[in-house]
Parts: structure tokens; sequence; C-alpha cells
């Protein structure tokens, strides 16, 4: 009787350990091969969303910057005068590593 308590015990152990570990995976996000209804809904708005103004148009009305080598080929194609292109100076990073 000691044995079978003990073995069942265990299993009961193993059992609360996995259904608690899968409920912190739940918790985090999706999991594959579980489908539950609230995760269902939560892809759909994803799916569904779609933002009020869209990324590339709210990039447009802030301006494009541009560097002059950009806006002198921009220039030969006819495209120099592209509205909302924004002309910047050329940086250049002089923070490399030096070597030893």
């Amino acid at each position: 009787i000691r044995d079978r308590v003990s073995t069942q015990s265990t299993w009961g152990n193993k059992i609360s350990g996995f259904t608690t570990h899968l409920m912190k995976r739940i918790a985090r996000g999706p999991v594959r091969g579980i489908s539950l209804k609230l995760q269902e809904e939560e892809k759909e708005k994803k799916m569904d969303y779609s933002p009020e103004v869209s990324q590339v148009d709210q990039q447009i009305a802030d301006g494009i910057e541009v560097d002059d080598d950009t806006l002198e080929m921009l220039k030969q194609m006819d495209m120099g005068s592209l509205s909302h292109l924004k002309k910047t100076p050329v940086t250049f990073n002089n923070n490399f590593p030096k070597r030893k």
C-alpha cells in the first residue's frame, strides 16, 4: 500500500508541475498544439487591425531626409521636385575602435 501511495503522489506532483508549466506558457503567448478561444480572438484582432495612418504615410508627412547624392540622383530621374524631401548633411562615424 505504501508503494502505491508514494507512486500516486509522485504522479500527482508531476501532473500538477506540468499543468503549472503549461499555464505559465499559455500566459506568455500562444502554445503550439493548444487552441484557446481567447487566443483565437486575440489573433483575429491582430489580423483585422488597420491603423488610422499608415507608417509610410506618416514618414512622408514628417518629411523624407535624403543626402546630397540621393537628391542629385532623384533630380536626374526627374523626381527632384517631390514634396516632403529634406536635404540633410552627410555625417561620418569616426567612433571606430582604434587598432593597437
